[in-house]
């Protein structure tokens, strides 16, 4: 199994921890979203979270089906570029999962219907996703200030 595949494995099992994570009741308690809320609204906003986070790691694992694809037809990129898109990639989503629930949380309290809060925090997510990797990678690509020569 090559790196690519590896890398597409990892991508898939992050997918279903992920959709697991959301399925369960338990993560609205780790959060305390929980609290001061009926029964009914809980259910009604585990469901919009959950459809949005089914949007959101659908993409993404589309996203890097296309990556490993295009990877597989041309090997134009180099070793540390790759390295550096993966952490990127990873931190990103790491981030976007862990943050992602605030964003539906201030659309339901904020008196958003179903849709808005799907759409509005799965667009908030995808945003969240492409600041994060696009600022960690550019941050990955400075040269360090140790291997510059000393300005006289």
């Amino acid at each position: 199994m090559g790196k690519s595949a590896k890398i597409l494995a990892l991508d898939v099992i992050l997918w279903v921890a992920v959709l697991e994570l959301f399925r369960t009741e338990k993560w609205t308690d780790i959060y305390r979203m929980s609290f001061n809320q009926s029964r009914t609204g809980l259910i009604f906003f585990r469901g919009a979270v959950l459809r949005g986070m089914v949007i959101f790691v659908t993409l993404y694992l589309i996203v890097s089906l296309l990556t490993f694809i295009v990877r597989r037809l041309n090997n134009l990129v180099s070793e540390n570029d790759q390295n550096r898109a993966l952490i990127a990639k990873y931190v990103a989503f790491l981030l976007t999962v862990l943050l992602s629930p605030y964003f539906y949380f201030r659309l339901w309290l904020s008196g958003q219907h179903f849709f808005g809060i799907v759409a509005g925090g799965c667009a908030l997510s995808i945003v969240l996703f492409s600041m994060v990797a696009a600022l960690t990678y550019w941050l990955g690509s400075r040269p360090n200030a140790q291997h510059q020569p000393a300005a006289v």
